[in-house]
């Protein structure tokens, strides 16, 4: 089963990274900084993988949906009758419908995890760089 959304939400949010400033004034705190935000992307990187095997496993089950469709013996309508190409189409227009709808709250995920993980990078970069000019 899929984890909610929500709960990934939560786990970002425990991280405190939005608003995370990094002014180091010592060679000390720019090197805690920077063990802080390499530990914060190896943690949104593993959240990030946990979404995308979420949505890969809500796909195949609607992948699944879609072909009990395409099978005969299942594609009936509420009376036993049997669903025509028309039936079977918006069957299928709605099942993705659905689908898209279901995966849309992970995509956003992923992309507050991008922004996130962008951001770090270049937090990474310049604390590095930084951490160079302290030591000349």
């Amino acid at each position: 089963m899929s984890i909610n959304p929500k709960m990934y939400y939560q786990q970002i949010n425990d991280m405190n990274i939005d608003g995370l400033a990094i002014d180091p004034s010592s060679l000390s705190e720019a090197m805690s900084l920077l063990v802080r935000l390499k530990r914060d992307m190896r943690m949104l990187q593993q959240i990030k993988y946990n979404i995308r095997m979420d949505i890969r496993k809500i796909r195949r089950e609607y992948l699944a949906k879609l072909d009990s469709l395409k099978d005969p013996s299942k594609a009936k309508g509420i009376f036993d009758k049997k669903w025509d190409d028309t039936e079977i189409r918006k069957g299928k227009k709605i099942l993705l419908a659905e689908r898209d709808d279901v995966i849309s709250p992970y995509e956003g995920l992923e992309r507050l995890i991008d922004y996130y993980l962008d951001e770090i990078e270049s937090s990474i970069a310049f604390l590095n760089e930084y951490i160079h000019n302290q030591g000349e």
